[in-house]
């Protein structure tokens, strides 16, 4: 199956908490050699059915049609020194484990299954037992009574990233993008600010904590909104910002050796 091009590779990129956030692409060898990821293959075996190639785009980042996949850096999103080696993404995940549809290998056999639910669509064939030990915790894992986490296993991990290729390519389906570094700093110093001037400006503590919070409100709305447009913005830096430079303002503001003191004489 190698030398007929027929293997991709199935490697999970885990963050620091176990889960799994992002998917691979591709790696490259000590020989420059390129070894694909199963979902890019089979996403661009499926892709090719309409004459759509990977080409390089700028920076030599992947490029199917109009869509350029733009490689994972270590600084992305909320990571700080990340491993970005291969060719990685971030994943925009269909959902929770059981997204995709699923048939038994025995309805298969016993000829149960519609030829309407594979015709023209990517058939991915796996096992979901346990036992096996090949699955993995995403954002989704949140169990119903908050005690074990539900899995997803690794061919539906293969099916996202299939899933998002194509249909990124042939639906414009927005893949999740971050700011570059620069602009993330200006942001998270553009809230540190907004804290400064609430705490500045204010005059009780009640009014402080009043508003302070009322903002933190918005910019966790504000992020989360974004992230369903397709954009990763960092929350956490910025919410930290905000009640550092709040925090910080009000400690100086009724701190008596930061006051100017008026000596009178008489």
């Amino acid at each position: 199956m190698q030398k007929l091009g027929q293997v991709g590779l199935a490697d999970a990129v885990l963050d620091p908490d176990g889960r799994q956030r992002r998917g691979l692409l591709y790696l490259t060898d000590a020989d420059s050699s390129f070894h694909e990821s199963l979902g890019l293959k089979l996403a661009l075996i499926y892709l090719s059915a309409s004459d759509i190639l990977p080409e390089a785009g700028s920076n030599n980042e992947l490029r199917l049609k109009q869509t350029i996949f733009r490689r994972f850096q270590s600084l992305d999103g909320g990571y700080v020194r990340a491993d970005d080696g291969g060719y990685q993404i971030l994943l925009n995940w269909r959902g929770p484990s059981g997204s995709f549809a699923t048939v038994s290998l025995l309805d298969v056999l016993q000829d149960r299954v519609s030829p309407q639910l594979i015709r023209d669509r990517i058939v991915l064939i796996g096992h979901n037992a346990a036992s096996i030990k090949d699955s993995v915790l995403t954002p989704y894992s949140v169990a119903s009574d908050r005690t074990t986490p539900e899995n997803m296993t690794g061919v539906e991990v293969q099916a996202n990233l299939a899933s998002q290729i194509v249909s990124a390519v042939l639906d414009r389906r927005a893949a999740i993008q971050v700011w570059d570094e620069w602009l993330e700093w200006l942001w998270i110093l553009g809230w540190a600010t907004i804290g400064a001037g609430l705490s500045w400006n204010l005059r009780s503590v009640y009014a402080i904590a009043l508003s302070g919070s009322l903002t933190g409100v918005g910019l966790t709305a504000g992020c989360y909104l974004a992230i369903l447009a397709g954009w990763w913005i960092p929350v956490v830096p910025s919410g930290m910002a905000l009640l550092v430079a709040l925090v910080a303002i009000v400690a100086y503001k009724i701190n008596p050796s930061a006051m100017p003191i008026n000596n009178c004489s008489s």
